[in-house]
């Protein structure tokens, strides 16, 4: 959340809002990637006899399909953050809340 108002860079300022999300979506999930990477290498140090070649191992390990699970789980949800926070942007504080609390509106007729 903290990290939503942090600025990417002048280029990003002019560029649709899509953009921005995207962008936003894959460097939280590049980070989310390191984490899982270095957690995984740090539970099997002791197995594997030191850090680096618990990373080296994790790439032929079973557990790798985990990772990139965790991966598109979170990264689906960190786009979904993002672009509802670009949403809420546009349409006020509390936008989001107040339209998903909203019933239904009418669908039109045909005559």
């Amino acid at each position: 959340m903290i990290l939503e108002f942090v600025p990417l860079g002048k280029w990003l300022q002019h560029t649709p809002a899509w953009v921005d999300v995207v962008v936003r979506t894959l460097l939280y999930s590049l980070g989310v990637l390191v984490v899982l990477l270095l957690e995984k290498a740090f539970e099997g140090r002791h197995e594997y006899g030191g850090f680096s070649t618990s990373l080296a191992a994790l790439f032929d390990h079973p557990d790798l399909y985990h990772v990139w699970l965790n991966l598109i789980v979170v990264s689906g949800a960190l786009f979904v953050y993002n672009l509802l926070s670009v949403i809420n942007r546009y349409i006020g504080e509390g936008g989001v809340k107040r339209v998903l609390m909203m019933p239904l509106p009418q669908a039109p007729q045909n005559q």
